[in-house]
């Protein structure tokens, strides 16, 4: 998989953390189990990003492992991916396009967005061109388009109607 980042423009991409060592943690009536993650000042329990000083941790606040949670974090994971635009503004639209597929189609993958009146992403995938157009943030619609095949997008959503009671 290849995460490709589109918008903001400026930005800074991080992966934060790695494959985690298993520490041993207390579960319920005492027992203890290997979880894979890392300790009371790690990666994942941060509440902010990366970049923040000092960022505040959410470590277990509980007091101990809640029961039945000995069944997550059994095995090593990556950490995660972090995005932040590195220029100040009201505010900021993020795309993010994951890329599956064999090497070459991952390596080829590059795309681009546009924001304005709405959003446009184009992206060349191998051979495919693919692009999604969105309405105006506050709008409805939109078109999807893959090679020479269009889809619109619904300007109009209701809901169903309630399933009858008897």
């Amino acid at each position: 998989m290849t995460v490709l980042p589109l918008s903001p423009r400026e930005r800074r991409v991080v992966v934060v953390g790695g494959p985690a060592d298993p520490i041993e943690a207390k579960a319920a009536a005492g027992r203890t189990w290997a979880y894979y993650g890392s300790d009371a000042n790690g990666f994942e329990r941060l509440i902010n990003p990366i970049g923040s000083r000092m960022p505040p941790n959410a470590w277990y606040r509980l007091g101990s492992v809640p029961t039945g949670a000995e069944r997550t974090a059994r095995a090593p994971h990556w950490g995660r991916i972090e995005i932040e635009p590195t220029m100040p503004a009201t505010e900021h639209y993020f795309v993010t396009v994951l890329v599956l597929g064999d090497a070459a189609d991952q390596q080829s993958a590059n795309g681009s967005c546009e924001v304005g009146e709405g959003i446009t992403v184009r992206l060349a995938l191998g051979e495919e061109r693919v692009e999604i157009s969105l309405s105006a943030p506050a709008g409805k619609g939109g078109k999807i388009r893959i090679g020479e095949r269009e889809w619109r997008l619904p300007t109009d959503v209701a809901p169903d109607e309630p399933w009858p009671t008897r």
